[in-house]
């Protein structure tokens, strides 16, 4: 599985990325990608865990199908989250500044990547 690899070239395309993590349902870190001195990725999916699960859990009572993603817009940096399935999560942190849409669309070209790794 070469995860880090991925996590690169997918940093690599979008400009002002901080880092990606590749992480359980648990939220344990299984590979991670850091740029950023000030951000502790296994400590965000650490954190972060819990609601996705909260949010796999209003999604089920609301009959919505499940999750794909969760974004939290923080003063420096958002951070997503991509259900990527078996039972894994990407998570991506890039700086305010890089456009919502950008994130998403080039995000949405690693995910087959990621799943066949898997």
């Amino acid at each position: 599985m070469d995860f880090e690899r991925i996590l690169t070239e997918l940093l690599d395309t979008i400009e002002g990325s901080l880092g990606a993590i590749l992480m359980g349902y648990d939220g344990l870190p299984i590979e991670a990608v850091n740029r950023s001195k000030i951000l502790d990725l296994p400590f965000i999916s650490a954190e972060i865990a819990p609601l996705l699960r909260k949010a796999q859990e209003v999604s089920s009572r609301l009959d919505r199908g499940g999750v794909k993603g969760l974004f939290v817009f923080l003063e420096t940096a958002n951070l997503s989250f991509w259900d990527i399935g078996g039972g894994c999560y990407l998570g991506l942190a890039v700086s305010p500044e890089v456009p919502r849409g950008q994130v998403g669309f080039k995000t949405h070209r690693f995910l087959p990547k990621l799943k066949a790794e898997i």
